[in-house]
């Protein structure tokens, strides 16, 4: 913003600061100066190469962040693992990850529990209020030696109680338990179509806390409705993705010209 007489206001001054220092921190490491996943330098450090304060080092820092450059990981920033390629609800995460040479982590957030779904859950797969389901949210992250585990996202599930029930007390000890694949074993039921909306948002304070990120790095909210053949529900997922370590990608005809 410009004063009357054409003069930078403080304010823009401040950030020609903070992209300045944000600028130079991008380019090394884009230039590969602290390799695919290493540790950055602190924020004293940092302040004191750019004399400047820790305050602007830690702006720069949740610039960064927000942009997907970097991580914070017990009080470490962190270069960020390049994006991984999302096509789609792959069949089992865990075997994702380790497509991509990591090993997963699952962990129960909450104890899985039969209940009600609730008005606002029915409306949000457009299904009927008062269904009995089984409802678990684990979060699922990724391990590598010599990096700390790193939360990628919050699935959440509600399977109805006739076909997932029996598989409850597993859930609660067993956060790897593949229930899709457990049901299309004792029922012969299986997942033909999926229904899914994608939303961009920022995350909500707890969702936050569970994923490491700043309150204002962004997230994906994926929700999957998912069915058999006869056209039962099998599956619904709520997704959210820390949005800087995925790009969707999707690939389909096009019909409108032809």
């Amino acid at each position: 913003m410009l004063t009357q007489k054409g003069e930078n206001t403080l304010a823009d001054s401040e950030e020609l600061v903070l992209d300045k220092f944000a600028d130079n921190l991008r380019s090394r490491i884009k230039a590969g100066e602290y390799g695919t996943s290493g540790t950055l330098p602190s924020t004293s450090d940092l302040a004191s190469q750019w004399k400047t304060s820790r305050t602007v080092v830690t702006q720069v820092m949740l610039l960064l962040r927000s942009e997907g450059y970097i991580r914070m990981i017990n009080n470490r920033y962190l270069v960020n693992h390049p994006r991984f390629i999302f096509t789609g609800m792959p069949k089992d995460f865990g075997q994702y990850l380790k497509d991509h040479g990591f090993e997963p982590v699952m962990e129960n957030l909450i104890e899985p529990s039969l209940e009600t779904m609730s008005a606002e859950i029915a409306t949000l797969f457009d299904q009927p209020v008062g269904e009995s389901v089984v409802h678990r949210i684990r979060k699922q992250s990724m391990r590598k030696e010599g990096i700390p585990d790193y939360p990628l996202r919050i699935a959440e599930n509600w399977y109805p109680a006739r076909l997932a029930e029996d598989f409850l007390e597993e859930m609660r000890t067993n956060g790897y338990i593949h229930v899709v694949e457990a049901i299309k074993a004792k029922y012969g039921i299986s997942i033909v179509k999926t229904k899914e909306d994608t939303l961009a948002r920022i995350p909500t304070r707890q969702e936050a806390s569970w994923l490491n990120l700043a309150r204002y790095q962004p997230v994906f909210e994926l929700l999957w409705s998912n069915f058999a053949s006869d056209g039962q529900p099998v599956m619904f997922n709520r997704i959210i993705m820390v949005a800087t370590n995925f790009r969707l990608s999707r690939e389909y005809p096009v019909e409108h010209w032809s």
